[in-house]
């Protein structure tokens, strides 16, 4: 068995000056395998962080002190010295506790360590790496193949610019490894999604036609509409984009120097 005093002012693992708090974790100074721990100490005026949620783990806090103010996906809520607060997993536990009053707050919080296997895409090894499960090499993205949708609808072709550098993987590939389809390469997956459009007459000179000008012709492209906003500014956003005319071929031309 092992023991210590959370309670203690010192040692803190971590400090935010950003968001006005420290914290100190302990349980990997326990040895614990299965569950978490740690003391958070938030600043009087202190935003406390992000609203945010886990996936494979819940979490349980205990407020020890203060009175923060606690924010889920369902709104505010004052708390007191004994308050206990469940978070589930996933985005019912959507939180971020706050402390709008003039005297520190501090909270201790339990959760579980069920951590699913994580992997990480990236073209380094970092702190990132080191705390995932594995490591894959991402490809650069000048040797990628890829398609995107512009805001307007336009189905947009990416093509590799530069030859394979170290056998990395783009996200494209490994989002494809992960659903379970075979290894592939080249531009398969993308003339798959390029398939799925219908392209009229024959596929390979359509295929081409889709490289060579950079978009899909036959997409529809669908009208912008402007967001719904108070005061009427969506509707304003709509004709000022509808309002501006296509270039032609007597349209001046920019000099920029």
């Amino acid at each position: 068995m092992t023991r210590l005093n959370f309670l203690n002012d010192e040692p803190w693992d971590e400090t935010d000056e950003r968001f006005q708090f420290r914290a100190r974790s302990f349980g990997h100074e326990l040895g614990a395998d299965m569950l978490g721990a740690s003391l958070r100490e938030l600043a009087p005026g202190s935003p406390g962080g992000w609203l945010h949620m886990h996936y494979g783990v819940e979490e349980m806090f205990f407020v020890l002190s203060g009175t923060p103010m606690l924010r889920t996906g369902d709104g505010e809520e004052q708390l007191s010295p004994g308050d206990v607060v469940y978070c589930p997993e996933g985005i019912a536990g959507l939180h971020v506790f706050s402390n709008p009053t003039d005297e520190p707050v501090r909270i201790l919080g339990v959760s579980t360590k069920r951590v699913p296997d994580v992997v990480r895409l990236g073209y380094h090894e970092d702190a990132t790496s080191a705390a995932s499960h594995w490591h894959v090499p991402m490809a650069h993205y000048l040797e990628t193949w890829g398609d995107a949708t512009a805001a307007d609808g336009t189905y947009l072709s990416i093509q590799p610019m530069i030859l394979p550098l170290f056998g990395g993987v783009s996200e494209l590939e490994l989002l494809n490894l992960i659903l379970g389809g075979p290894k592939v390469d080249g531009p398969q997956l993308v003339q798959d999604t390029f398939r799925a459009t219908n392209p009229p007459g024959n596929f390979d000179a359509a295929w081409e036609k889709f490289m060579h000008d950079g978009f899909a012709a036959h997409v529809q492209v669908r009208e912008r509409g402007g967001a719904s906003v108070a005061g009427g500014a969506g509707g304003l956003a709509q004709q000022l984009w509808t309002s501006i005319n296509p270039p032609t071929a007597d349209s001046p031309a920019c000099s920029c120097s």
